[in-house]
């Protein structure tokens, strides 16, 4: 019972906190016609959707990890100021 807890415990801290899915809640747009995609949260954006939807996601990555260790501001929050 302790460990189990002690478990569930650890992977809600992994997760983080949730948040409703709803219309404007998006973290990633996937614009193929101007062919970009943008991290919403991050404001990281690929001028190169075929590689990033063949895989290449290290700078979606590295600038998520960058977002929720807040070495990065979010979008919002630099467009609001």
């Amino acid at each position: 019972e302790i460990e189990y807890r002690k478990k569930q415990e650890e992977l809600a801290r992994l997760r983080g906190e949730a948040r409703p899915i709803e219309w404007g809640s998006q973290i990633r747009s996937y614009v193929l016609d101007k062919q970009y995609i943008k991290d919403h949260r991050t404001g990281e954006m690929r001028h190169d959707p075929e590689n990033v939807l063949d895989g290449d996601l290290e700078s979606l990555i590295w600038a998520g990890l960058e977002w929720k260790a807040g070495r990065r501001e979010t979008v919002a929050a630099t467009e609001e100021e």
